[in-house]
């Protein structure tokens, strides 16, 4: 799930790792607006972000541990219709990883954040090529078991969601500075509200919480711990410091509770428009 701060709304995918691969945006209001559906060379679609009025589709996921890289799409146009999108493709440089979270920074640079054995977040390099396969940069170890992620508003924080915690972290020290339990589990996505000011989690196929950022570190497991090769040229912009006077806290919200559900029955009653995609390389 990923917040479009542009039009105001959200971009859902429809879960689908295999042939056809569905993009959806809905409103605040839970109502649904573009619908993207496109037949793609993906592997495993697990994750969206937004960035500069862009929506970046991670096809992410590797269970089996066999891709030699991953690729990142980004749809040229998300007016519905025919198109195509812009690729890039990634290789870690420690062997195959899977991951279900990525988040691209203000800077444009995309992280990768790896579960499994040894979880790690990943980075791009500035301006990646689109025609050639890209060397990733290890720069922190993760929490275990991340399935969702997505930088704040000061971009200079990450939040991690786990099945049961959301984890904050600095980008410029990868320290943690917030983490708090959630009860209500069953979900994996997670994005900003579109003030940035909460957190939009899914509880389950139909319902979505807002969560507020937590500003304190409770007792939670496996937090990142700064790597030995992320160097200062590798931070992103750096803007406010968290706000220390918020408290971690969860209230169920009446509009964007409708997204997911909105998005389960139009998968069901198919009425996609069609996005036959061509890859585009540069």
């Amino acid at each position: 799930m990923a917040a479009d701060l542009s039009e105001g709304r959200y971009w859902v995918t429809d879960g689908t790792t295999s042939g056809r691969t569905t993009v959806v945006s809905v409103g605040d209001d839970g109502k649904l607006g573009t619908k993207l559906n496109w037949q793609a060379p993906t592997t495993d679609v697990q994750a969206l972000s937004w960035y500069d009025e862009h929506l970046y589709v991670g096809d992410i996921g590797d269970s089996a541990r066999r891709r030699d890289h991953i690729q990142v799409l980004s749809p040229m146009s998300l007016n519905g219709g025919s198109g195509s999108w812009m690729a890039w493709d990634f290789s870690y440089p420690d062997g195959p990883h899977d991951a279900a979270a990525m988040a691209v920074s203000p800077r444009g640079n995309m992280y990768f954040i790896t579960r499994g054995d040894k979880p790690a977040i990943y980075r791009t390099r500035s301006n990646p090529s689109r025609t050639g396969v890209n060397a990733l940069i290890k720069v922190a170890d993760a929490p275990a078991g991340v399935t969702d992620a997505t930088f704040l508003a000061d971009g200079s924080r990450i939040a991690m969601r786990t099945d049961n915690a959301i984890h904050v972290v600095d980008a410029y020290s990868w320290h943690t500075i917030g983490a708090a339990n959630f009860t209500d589990g069953g979900g994996e996505a997670m994005t900003t509200d579109l003030r940035q000011a909460n957190l939009e989690l899914t509880t389950s196929a139909t319902k979505v919480t807002t969560a507020q950022i937590p500003s304190k570190v409770e007792k939670i497991a496996a937090v990142p711990t700064a790597s030995s090769d992320h160097t200062a040229s590798q931070k992103p912009t750096a803007a406010t410091e968290p706000d220390s006077s918020r408290s971690t806290s969860k209230r169920p919200v009446g509009t964007v509770a409708a997204i997911i559900g909105a998005v389960v029955l139009a998968v069901v009653a198919g009425v996609f428009v069609g996005l036959w995609g061509r890859r585009e390389d540069a």
